[in-house]
C-alpha cells in the first residue's frame, strides 16, 4: 500500500486478503494493512532477515534495492514469517529430517 508520494506505507500479505472476504460489507484494504515490517536488501542472509524481524517484532520483511528507498519501484518482494518457516521445512525434508 502506497502513499500518494508513491513511498510504501503498509503491506497487505496474500493470506490476508482471505479475511477481506469475511469482513463487513464496509471493510477496506486500510483495515487489514499491516505497518510493522523491516526493510532488507537482496544481500541479506536469510538469519539476517531472521534475526531483524525477531528484534522488532515484525511478521513482514520488506526486500528492497536500497534499505533507505520505500519507494515502490524500491520494493522488489516480501518475507513473511510463513515464507521462512516453509523454507525451513523444505530444507530440513531434502535432508530427511
Amino acid at each position: 500500500v502506497i502513499n500518494g508520494a508513491g513511498t510504501v506505507e503498509g503491506v497487505v500479505p496474500g493470506e490476508n486478503l482471505a479475511a477481506l472476504g469475511h469482513a463487513s460489507p464496509t471493510a477496506v484494504i486500510g483495515d487489514i494493512v499491516q505497518s510493522n515490517y523491516v526493510v532488507v536488501t537482496p544481500d541479506n542472509s536469510v538469519w539476517d532477515v531472521v534475526a531483524a524481524m525477531r528484534s522488532t517484532d515484525s511478521a513482514i520483511a520488506l526486500v528492497a534495492a536500497r534499505k533507505t528507498d520505500l519507494s515502490a519501484g524500491s520494493v522488489q518482494g516480501i518475507i513473511t514469517r510463513k515464507d521462512i518457516m516453509d523454507a525451513l521445512a523444505g530444507d530440513m525434508e531434502v535432508f530427511g529430517v
